[in-house]
């Protein structure tokens, strides 16, 4: 961010009337440094009474015996963030060369005054400066707030608002609602892709974990830096407005202005949002009463939605998938409005889809043959949202428009199978769980349990009692197609020690492993195993 705000700094200090006679130590600091201050100190401690800014004044009288400490004072000054230390010379004692070369590594600025210099003549003039220019940067401010402020009162419509400020200061304006819409004018709304908004959706969302005030994304091709500023609105809602350095660099004075004028431009926001909610409420009633199966006709359900600009046709078919995160131990909490998130996702991905945050669940509805398309721009957007986390999605099979509410019931179950067995797949659909989702279907009653205690709690209490791990082995060895080399490779075990474990698992059930009958029982009664799981 470039300051046009002018500040008082090293080289004003060495520029004044009363620095004549001075003589700077260290050839190699920097003369862009802002000094905020003039302070005596005579304690050798220089650190002690110095803050971040200081030009710190001594007369040098605390190191006349004690050269040594004058090297710890230059490292106390610079860990306060002190900025110059003038210092009068001390008498037949030179200051040491190391000390000085340590102030060019700290790149503190280091001046001798001559014995003749008036500490209160010095501390005036630096005093009168920094005032004088703080005086005129304020005045500065006040015409650019005041410019802004006009616009905010002159304009009704939000984008125009936003286009006259992008003219004012030179650069595209963005504003960010806590995780759900970019506000801008028409303009840059035109001159952004589809993929360079999401971009920018993500870069907005990326500040809100980092709390970062300046960050960059790809525009058009070329890394763009926002230079942040948080509004509080009401409630948990703030307002983020990002200012991208396309044009130029943004200059502190305009960007202070953006800060004062923040709350008045928060207010003509929060009333477009106000509409914008009551639009989205009746919305979510409609989807709502189709997810919940309150139509009686196809015919019904695509007048409704046409009302709400949803095109549905009855002679459709119509997939519905919930989206979900898989939590992994090494990612962080997520702290995410959802709703509002997915009102971002409409707005800038477009998909042909209904996508709602239902039941405290994503869902998406779309036509049957759309899934691959309609998936893979949402769980690509979205990933990059929840990185930490993967996301995976569970299909439903293809229903008509009054099915909507069986293919959610069953994206649910196939969310509850993915869960208990262990299922990782990016995209899950009924077909890929095959036996599993019939198994599923049966009733979780004292049958189907006793089917499974025959099977499994011999091998289970044997487990169980000698730490051995005999069910593991037999999922693996049926999984092998009854492979004993295939097997040991998978369990990293030696294949004597398999097939010792087959034979106890034959004699712990009575039976003969290569009936092909009860290899099927077996299979069915672990998968059951899994499937009732709580």
């Amino acid at each position: 961010m470039k300051s046009v705000i002018k500040k008082f700094t090293r080289q004003s200090l060495v520029e004044l009337s009363s620095f004549d006679g001075y003589r700077i130590l260290n050839a190699h600091c920097s003369m862009d440094q802002e000094i905020l201050r003039a302070t005596v100190v005579e304690d050798a401690n220089l650190g002690r009474w110095a803050q971040q800014g200081d030009a710190v004044i001594c007369s040098g009288y605390p190191f006349h015996a004690h050269m040594e400490l004058f090297t710890t004072a230059l490292e106390q000054l610079h860990s306060v963030g002190a900025t110059v230390l003038c210092i009068k010379a001390v008498r037949n004692k030179p200051f040491p060369a190391e000390a000085i070369e340590l102030a060019d590594q700290l790149d503190l600025m280091i001046v001798e005054m001559p014995r003749e210099a008036i500490f209160s003549n010095i501390i005036q003039e630096i005093s009168e400066k920094i005032l004088s220019l703080k005086s005129e940067a304020f005045s500065q401010l006040q015409a650019q707030t005041e410019s802004l402020l006009e616009i905010l009162f002159r304009e009704n419509v939000l984008e125009d608002c936003f286009l006259h400020i992008e003219q004012f200061i030179g650069n595209p304006v963005i504003a960010f609602v806590t995780n759900s819409k970019l506000y801008m004018s028409r303009e840059t709304r035109a001159w952004l892709t589809q993929e360079d908004q999401a971009a920018v959706f993500h870069l907005f969302c990326r500040q809100k974990q980092t709390q970062q005030l300046s960050l960059s994304a790809q525009i058009c091709g070329r890394e763009t830096v926002f230079d942040m500023i948080e509004i509080r609105m009401t409630g948990d809602e703030t307002l983020l407005l990002g200012v991208a350095e396309w044009n130029q660099t943004t200059d502190e004075l305009i960007f202070l202005a953006l800060n004062r004028i923040g709350k008045f431009l928060a207010v003509e926001v929060k009333n477009a949002t106000t509409v914008e909610k009551v639009q989205r409420r009746q919305e979510d009633t409609l989807i709502n009463d189709l997810f919940s199966g309150e139509f009686a006709s196809d015919s019904e359900v695509v007048s409704a939605a046409a009302t709400y600009n949803y095109h549905l046709d009855r002679n459709w078919k119509y997939r519905v998938a919930i989206v979900r995160l898989l939590h992994r131990a090494d990612s962080a909490t997520m702290n995410l409005n959802m709703p509002s998130l997915l009102q971002g996702a409409r707005e800038y991905l477009h998909l042909d889809a209904i996508l709602s945050y239902y039941a405290g669940e994503i869902v998406l509805m779309f036509c049957d043959g759309s899934e691959t398309l309609v998936l893979d721009r949402f769980t690509k957007w979205f990933g990059g949202i929840v990185s930490g986390y993967e996301v995976q999605v569970h299909l439903s099979a293809p229903a008509s428009l009054v099915g909507i509410p069986v293919a959610l019931e069953q994206a649910r179950k196939i969310g509850t199978i993915c869960e208990r067995c262990g299922i990782s797949e990016r995209v899950v659909t009924i077909e890929q769980l095959g036996s599993l989702w019939l198994l599923n279907l049966l009733p979780q009653d004292e049958t189907v349990a006793f089917f499974v205690r025959r099977f499994l709690d011999p091998l289970k209490l044997y487990d169980q009692e000698h730490g051995s791990s005999l069910v593991r082995t037999l999922e693996a060895y049926l999984d092998c197609n009854n492979s004993t080399k295939l097997t040991a490779q998978i369990l990293f075990t030696h294949y004597n020690t398999i097939t010792y474990r087959i034979e106890k698992i034959q004699n712990l059930l009575g039976i003969d492993i290569d009936d092909s009958n009860l290899r099927l029982q077996l299979q069915i009664a672990l998968k059951l195993d899994r499937l009732l799981a709580r």
